[in-house]
């Protein structure tokens, strides 16, 4: 369970450029423009958890602009684990691009639906759909969820994000269900003028023959600052 619980919480499938629909209100389209690579951070980042997973937390500061094998340093070690590991090594390897809020484009579809809409906001909801490298049960799993992405029309940046499944879903037949699945992902803005995952809680809940057990994972990233890459990019203009 804590295998798939991260995936999920780290989006470890679905760091991929997102494609744009032409269906797509103006203000999406806008808010999941990816920064460059060179609008570089580095950043400090906690994890923590509790339930099946609990133990499993720790606090790093990652800086992209040094060498790799060199880009995470641990401030507050935690239970150490093969998949702290392998999600640590995953960071490094793909840091800065898996703090931006942009990355929740690519688990939206073609259709979507705005549910609300004012000066300052807009809110649509979809079906979300699975990354390409997604496994079968995180196919499956997405097929039950929705999704609801709010988007902050001042500066034209992801807000919040959030996916629950509206029933419960079969992961063993007649032995195990996934009573709860929330995923909810809040984004700050950053210095370059874009958003980055401030804060994602994933919360699982599970049924097996009887007994119900629950997972949460929480991930924050904070203290943006600036570092020196070969090139640099020019900040956002709105």
């Amino acid at each position: 369970m804590y295998r798939s619980l991260r995936n999920f919480a780290f989006a470890i499938a679905i760091l991929t450029a997102p494609a744009m629909a032409d269906e797509w209100p103006e203000s999406l389209k806008k808010a999941i423009v990816e920064p460059s690579n060179q609008a570089t951070y580095s950043y400090k980042l906690r994890v923590e958890s509790s339930g099946e997973t609990a133990g499993v937390s720790f606090e790093a500061l990652i800086d992209p602009s040094r060498p790799l094998g060199e880009r995470i340093e641990i401030l507050s070690p935690g239970f150490e684990s093969a998949d702290t590991v392998e999600f640590l090594q995953f960071m490094e390897e793909h840091a800065p691009a898996s703090i931006w809020c942009s990355w929740v484009a690519s688990q939206i579809p073609k259709n979507v639906v705005v549910v609300e809409e004012s000066a300052d906001t807009l809110v649509i909801r979809f079906r979300p759909i699975a990354g390409k490298d997604a496994t079968k049960r995180e196919r499956k799993l997405f097929k039950k969820l929705e999704g609801q992405l709010v988007i902050d029309k001042n500066t034209m940046t992801v807000q919040s994000y959030r996916l629950h499944n509206r029933r419960p879903i079969g992961i063993i037949m007649f032995v195990a269900k996934i009573r709860t699945f929330l995923s909810e992902l809040e984004c700050e803005l950053a210095p370059n003028g874009y958003s980055y995952q401030s804060k994602q809680k994933i919360r699982v809940e599970v049924g097996v023959l009887g007994q119900r057990t629950v997972s949460t994972i929480t991930t924050l990233i904070s203290d943006l600052a600036p570092v020196h890459m070969s090139d640099t990019s020019p900040e956002r203009a709105f």
